[in-house]
């Protein structure tokens, strides 16, 4: 018999724990570089057992600090940051939304993408993480967002 030797629960608690720390360190921005795919990563899960290849989706949609809506200067400065560290491509990940100048702004930008709460929930509601499907259509499950789980 296998042993698992990957503690999913426990790298969500812990990525999303220093992912705020970090955020108050920096006056609640961050900007987060993601290695492999942001969802359905099966390399992943096949090379850490116990790994689940939507586990960035499940974090990221723990990460409910910022209501604010995204400005056309946060997109500058992570055009920059992607710039500086040479990255071929950037997506701009909030659960807020795109300010209309901001929108505007990414689509200008080949190598921009932008996701806002609303795609990143349905993200979500495709791969099946954090959502349940209710007469009234696909809605958070509440438990996604109780201290154990988080």
């Amino acid at each position: 018999m296998f042993k698992i030797g990957f503690d999913n629960e426990k790298y969500l608690q812990m990525q999303s724990d220093k992912i705020r720390e970090r955020i108050g360190q920096f006056g609640g921005k961050l900007y987060l570089e993601f290695g492999g795919k942001l969802f359905d990563d099966y390399h992943a899960s096949r090379v850490l057992p116990g790994f689940a290849p939507d586990s960035k989706v499940k974090m990221l949609l723990q990460m409910k600090n910022r209501y604010s809506p995204i400005s056309p200067k946060d997109v500058r400065e992570f055009y920059g940051a992607v710039c500086i560290a040479r990255g071929s491509r950037g997506i701009f990940v909030t659960i807020s939304t795109f300010h209309p100048d901001a929108q505007r702004l990414l689509e200008q930008v080949d190598n921009l993408i932008g996701v806002d709460g609303a795609k990143l929930f349905a993200i979500a509601a495709y791969c099946g993480m954090g959502v349940r499907s209710t007469p009234a259509g696909a809605r958070l499950d509440p438990a996604l967002f109780l201290e154990k789980s988080l």
